[in-house]
């Protein structure tokens, strides 16, 4: 009688470490959803597809990426994160006059980013009007 007591406790035990491992599961991608939710909205209501570019100061093709993007997304909100120097990001506004519509949005130590599960520069995520992911990946020209 006392093992099939200590039998059922454990496995109690273990559904209540599990559950729990998958609420703290949940609860990091509500928060990691909340990050971009407020950092993209600012107030804006979003008719249609939000496009993130991942950039970095490290990559030299910058400019190639973000004009390829506004063409193949042409009609999309397009959002630039860019991880690096704030003088580095001013310098891609001077040299890309499309980008007077966009927003360049500083990563500068790429915690937004690494909070979003981007680690591989260039990579973009498009998101639906309800603010949920439907793709993800990394950028190529």
């Amino acid at each position: 009688m006392t093992f099939i007591l200590w039998l059922t406790l454990l496995i109690i035990f273990l559904i209540l470490i599990t559950n729990s491992i998958i609420l703290s599961k949940q609860v990091v991608t509500i928060k990691k959803s909340n990050v971009l939710f407020h950092t993209l909205s600012k107030g804006e209501l979003i008719n249609s597809n939000s496009v993130c570019l991942f950039l970095t100061y490290e990559n030299k093709n910058n400019d190639i990426l973000i004009i390829d993007a506004i063409s193949k997304y042409n009609g999309d909100f397009l959002y630039i994160f860019f991880r690096g120097p704030e003088w580095q990001k001013n310098s891609i506004n001077k040299k890309i006059p499309e980008l007077n519509n966009l927003k360049i949005i500083l990563d500068e130590k790429g915690k937004l980013s690494a909070s979003m599960g981007i680690h591989d520069f260039p990579s973009y995520l498009i998101l639906d009007k309800e603010y949920i992911i439907s793709e993800k990946g990394k950028y190529f020209v």
